[in-house]
């Protein structure tokens, strides 16, 4: 019984994220319709800020006042935001929208995934429900780039029509959520004496895990994001970004599905080391796209592998705010990974750059995450810091 909440979590999931990455395809429409020659990149990372950063002011929100029906709202918020996007007529509303739409993606994750990892009382439930996230991420850059399809006539007043699809599936949830069971579900409110034991050396841990993220992430978007600089037909670019997603999506499943809470810090070490191994080879044969964009789909998968057991950790070592390291995980190291990598990533296609370039940046990326795992203290330390209260 506990797997069907989890579905709903899981489809929910898939549908915000989908909304979040159909935003990154709309690059050259927004550029097309508003003149943004140079400027999309900054536009695009400005918008998805309260996607990222608000994760954590959500999170810290929630760990006091919790509530199933923020993921209901957040959902509903990001695809109403995206959908709208399409019936405005000028950049100022376009962007409200879209920023209305990154906001909802921000509300919905702390709760969720914390209610995700409740609702099934182990830590392979984050990988299933980060798994559906991330199938939903492969689903977006497909979907918009057809919707937006300018060999079909289409622009981008044709994103009005992700709203039947996606505004009904939430309210499928919605009803779902009232009537089924979603486990144990409580603010985070601990004892304080169980949250300050070993407090230097957890705080320690979580922001060598943050800091991982961030730069993990960092080197995962600047894959992404330089999709579009060298696919310059618009179905491929998105196919192409969903191949990637979806390898990402494979390796957060298999990740959290043998997840080994006494394999940590192995896990996250070998996982980057396998993602730098990639990005490497990608340096070595870069120009070369029948090679290139294959092991792309290499590094996500194995640098995804290890999310699930840097999430489950992190909220193990901060009893009691779960959900806004649950935000710091999620939201804040993508955002910003976007905010950094999304104008890079343009300054370096307007430069016209070798891709070579976008590979050897977000090798050093990797590099920084490796040292921030290789950093973390021995497995026993973190067993220990794991154990409930």
């Amino acid at each position: 019984m506990a797997y069907l909440p989890l579905l709903i979590l899981g489809i929910l999931h898939g549908v915000v994220d989908c909304c979040a990455t159909m935003i990154p395809p709309l690059w050259n429409p927004l550029e097309e319709a508003f003149a943004l020659q140079g400027m999309t990149g900054i536009i695009i990372a400005a918008v998805q800020i309260p996607a990222s950063f608000g994760q954590t002011v959500f999170g810290m929100f929630a760990d006091r006042f919790a509530s199933r029906w923020l993921t209901i709202i957040g959902a509903a918020m990001a695809v109403l935001g995206l959908g709208l996007a399409g019936l405005c007529t000028n950049l100022f509303s376009v962007v409200a929208m879209l920023a209305l739409s990154a906001a909802g993606i921000g509300l919905f994750h702390p709760e969720a995934v914390t209610l995700a990892n409740r609702v099934a009382g182990r830590g392979r439930s984050i990988g299933l429900f980060l798994g559906c996230g991330f199938l939903g991420q492969a689903i977006g850059p497909v979907c918009i780039s057809y919707l937006i399809d300018p060999r079909q006539g289409r622009t981008l007043t044709d994103t009005w029509r992700t709203l039947p699809v996606g505004m009904t599936i939430v309210a499928i949830a919605a009803v779902a959520m009232a009537v089924i069971p979603m486990g144990k579900h409580a603010a985070g409110r601990l004892a304080r004496s169980h949250r300050t034991e070993h407090a230097a050396i957890r705080r320690r841990v979580l922001q060598l895990l943050v800091l991982m993220s961030v730069t993990k992430s960092m080197g995962i978007m600047m894959l992404l994001y330089t999709l579009p600089q060298f696919i310059d037909d618009q179905v491929a670019t998105g196919w192409w970004m969903s191949i990637y997603m979806a390898a990402q999506a494979a390796g957060i499943l298999g990740g959290g599905w043998i997840i080994a809470e006494r394999q940590q810090r192995f896990m996250l070490v070998m996982s980057l080391v396998a993602g730098l191994a990639t990005v490497g080879f990608l340096i070595l044969t870069a120009g070369m796209a029948t090679v290139e964009l294959p092991l792309l789909s290499v590094y996500g998968f194995a640098v995804a592998w290890a999310i699930p057991t840097t999430i489950q950790l992190g909220q193990a070592i901060a009893p009691g705010r779960e959900r806004m390291v649950g935000g710091l995980m999620i939201g804040f190291s993508w955002g910003t990974a976007m905010l950094v990598t999304a104008p890079l990533a343009g300054w370096i296609g307007d430069a016209e750059l070798p891709t070579g370039v976008a590979y050897a940046v977000a090798a050093l990326f990797t590099v920084c995450a490796l040292a921030c795992a290789a950093a973390l203290p021995k497995q026993k330390i973190l067993e220990l810091l794991s154990q409930p209260a």
